[in-house]
């Protein structure tokens, strides 16, 4: 089969798009097979062209190099990491863009990120989540906080962030071509939680807002579930919300609209390693 690439081309002067003809869209859905599993498991990685274009000038004082290492931040929460441990950290702080994808469960996006679809080639199955989906969103909450990023910006974070009983590490990709917020390690505290629970796996997450005052975002959605089961927020002062949707039956408008005031009433932190 024969499949016609958008190519998008990014740099500091302008953006140019390669326009589909009648019938490319529907093409280029055959690509979907080549993933090992779910589309849903590949984020969709674009809504519209004009979120595409409105990215274009966010991102000039990013430093790309990922060889500066800020160990003495790790080493301050050195006491916090258990399974997830300081060399997972640098792994991820130090290697290819690409390898922490692929690490991430996004296999093959590197080239999918270069041929771009106008409308929904990789929205999910499941429509409830998607209109609620940012895909391409800036990280203005890392950008403005000095708890994240600076004095010096970087072009990945890894973050910790803790409850009475969940320890999460989420790791910020704020390269200029795409971002990415993904889940790498969660443990459960099942003494303090009295019974089992399994402990969420690495995947990629749904940016749901993206404001300078704090990020929401999710899991991926289970097979079967309407929306995702976990709904997470991250404040520009370290503030942190984890909130379950057992069911999977809660609208993200329930996180959305009562934002600052689970932030004003949550005693949970997150700390940059």
């Amino acid at each position: 089969m024969t499949c016609l690439v958008l190519i998008f081309t990014f740099n500091s002067q302008n953006t140019s798009f390669a326009v589909p003809v009648g019938g490319i869209v529907k093409s280029f859905k055959g690509l979907g097979k080549i993933f090992n599993k779910n589309i849903d498991e590949v984020p969709d990685l674009t809504k519209n062209a004009d979120e595409l274009s409105n990215t274009k000038n966010i991102d000039n004082g990013i430093n790309n190099s990922s060889n500066s290492i800020d160990n003495s931040s790790i080493s301050q929460t050195s006491d916090q990491l258990s399974s997830f441990d300081i060399n997972q950290v640098l792994t991820i702080k130090k290697s290819e863009i690409i390898d922490v994808l692929n690490d991430h469960g996004l296999n093959n996006v590197n080239n999918l990120i270069d041929s771009i679809n106008i409308d929904d080639f990789f929205k999910s199955n499941n429509e409830d989540i998607d209109i609620f989906r940012i895909i391409f969103w800036t990280g203005r909450v890392f950008r403005v906080s000095n708890i994240f990023n600076k004095p010096k910006q970087e072009d990945r974070l890894v973050i910790n962030c803790n409850t009475d009983i969940n320890t999460f590490y989420f790791t910020a990709i704020l390269e200029k071509k795409k971002k990415w917020l993904l889940l790498s390690n969660n443990t459960i505290d099942t003494k303090k939680l009295g019974y089992y629970s399994p402990s969420l796996k690495r995947q990629n997450l749904y940016v749901l807002q993206d404001i300078e005052s704090y990020i929401i975002f999710s899991t991926q959605t289970i097979e079967g579930k309407k929306f995702p089961n976990n709904y997470f927020i991250i404040s520009k002062n370290g503030t942190f919300v984890h909130e379950k949707n057992t069911n999977g039956t809660e609208s993200p408008n329930i996180i959305i609209n009562n934002a600052e005031n689970k932030i004003l009433n949550s005693n949970y932190k997150c700390n940059k390693m």
